[in-house]
């Protein structure tokens, strides 16, 4: 019977494998298509995916988290959830479709009704595929699921192109997001052997809906601020400033919220199976957030440094307005992997309470950073919101630090070395840039090259946490020689 140490490793290994994946894919995907496309087409389907990702979370309804939850799922249960979900999602496609023509108004965009209808089929095909996937998330089953996420976005990102290519324009967005759920849902149904059967009882529903309830809230919540900032730019300004805004946020938040998509899968049902145990919880934590810190904060700080030559370069002038816009959004992206991490831990053990409280917390100073900003701008409105995640993060870290004997001032020395290493690091990229060089294109080379190098030295150096737990994660597959420079290097042994 392997251990959970294995088995969380065997999982985040596959995980990352999909995560590092997806990344490259979707990295390579979007870059042309924002040469193919304008930044006005971006912000007409950044509008209707507030309305079609609010009807997917209905379709969730936190019973599929509920069942991850749970320790022994019946069959009656998983069926039960599929037929509810399925049903939701019926409702929420003719609630989409009923509102696009208000929609279309409201933003004085005709083309965003037919769009939203098409794009609402992309629901009901997420709702068939939605237990397959939470069933191998369950039994930490992320290689068949690696397979899965890399073939649907390849072939989707391989139809997107060839459309935009063709100029079918933002229509071929739209072709792209469908291909992806549709591919998906045919491998997971292929590769998965689950299918439902047996009766549908309203008991199961009744015994998991205070769970699954208040994570449907919660989802909600999220959805909805977070994609308030979207809405309101649509309305006040144009689709093209929206358009700018969605590619800083696709650009910063590729990898990271590759690495947060990981984490949520393989954390929340890793830390579910010791729920009981607080000590390995806060050891779990520790190890998590460590990790995470170590490879988070110089990915933000690093790329608020190269934003300029990274965007032109890949980009092209067309999307020069995006600049600032990004290096916000990096700030933001710093910290809320980590609070997902805490999230994950609250949801593990049940207290959905808790979670439901915090995310009200953080939801209501979205609020008041809205109203407060708006009236200066998008970048007032940007800045507003990176202020609300960091104090977001400090209440989520305590609620969640109390519960574990993990101190808010135990996790702040904790996350010490990586913040001021991350700022070194940035130190080191930005001063390396005031060179002279002939094009861009060395100068992005040099900067990401001096700051990862000064930063893996720092990190050799003063043998950080997160550091140790990586190689001992990989020393038995080093081989001979890998395994001779990490003891040199690290000192960390099989032992």
């Amino acid at each position: 019977m392997p251990t959970l140490r294995k088995q969380t490793i065997h999982a985040m290994s596959w995980s990352a494998l999909e995560t590092l994946g997806l990344t490259i894919l979707q990295f390579v995907f979007s870059i042309i298509m924002a040469r193919l496309l304008t930044p006005e087409q971006y912000g007409l389907i950044a509008v209707l995916g507030v309305f079609i990702t609010l009807a997917q979370t209905f379709v969730d309804s936190g019973f599929g988290s509920a069942l991850i939850q749970k320790r022994e799922p019946s069959q009656t249960d998983i069926t039960t959830v599929f037929v509810f979900n399925m049903v939701i999602a019926v409702v929420c496609v003719g609630a989409v479709c009923g509102v696009a023509p208000w929609i279309a108004g409201f933003y004085g965009q005709p083309i965003l009704r037919p769009m939203a209808c098409v794009l609402s089929m992309g629901i009901v095909i997420n709702a068939l595929c939605l237990i397959q996937f939470r069933l191998m998330t369950k039994r930490l089953d992320f290689k068949t699921q690696a397979k899965i996420g890399l073939g649907s976005t390849l072939f989707s990102g391989v139809v997107g192109v060839l459309m935009a290519m063709n100029g079918f324009g933002v229509w071929s967005l739209v072709a792209q997001q469908l291909c992806s759920h549709s591919v998906r849902g045919i491998l997971l149904w292929g590769l998965n052997p689950w299918r439902p059967s047996g009766h549908i009882s309203l008991a199961s529903l009744r015994e998991m809906a205070p769970f699954g309830s208040r994570i449907l809230g919660i989802g909600l919540l999220e959805t909805v601020f977070k994609n308030l900032n979207r809405l309101v730019i649509a309305k006040l300004f144009s689709p093209a400033d929206l358009g700018y805004v969605e590619r800083a946020h696709s650009l910063s938040d590729m990898p990271i919220s590759g690495l947060t998509s990981m984490l949520n899968k393989v954390m929340f049902p890793v830390m579910a199976t010791i729920q009981d145990d607080f000590k390995r919880l806060k050891s779990s934590l520790r190890t998590s957030v460590a990790v995470l810190a170590w490879v988070l904060f110089p990915a933000t700080v690093g790329l608020i440094v190269v934003a300029e030559p990274l965007v032109l370069i890949l980009l092209t002038r067309k999307w020069a307005a995006s600049i600032p816009y990004l290096r916000l959004c990096c700030i933001d992206l710093m910290v809320y992997p980590l609070y997902v991490v805490h999230l994950s831990l609250l949801k593990a053990i049940g207290r959905s309470d808790l979670v439901l409280r915090t995310e009200l917390v953080r939801k209501g100073l979205v609020l008041i950073s809205l109203l407060v900003t708006y009236r200066w701008g998008i970048m007032a409105m940007m800045a507003g919101y990176a202020l609300v995640s960091v104090v977001s993060f400090v209440v989520i870290i305590t609620q969640s630090g109390r519960l574990v004997g993990y101190r808010i001032r135990e996790q702040a020395i904790d996350l010490v070395p990586y913040v001021m290493g991350a700022l070194l690091m940035g130190l080191m990229a930005w001063l390396s840039g005031w060179i002279p060089y002939p094009n861009l294109w060395l100068k992005l080379i040099s900067q990401i090259a001096v700051g990862s190098a000064g930063y893996l030295l720092l990190s050799i150096m003063f043998r950080w946490k997160a550091v140790m737990q990586i190689t001992l994660a990989l020393y038995p597959y080093l081989g001979t020689t890998g395994q001779s420079w990490a003891r040199r290097l690290t000192g960390v042994s099989a032992a």
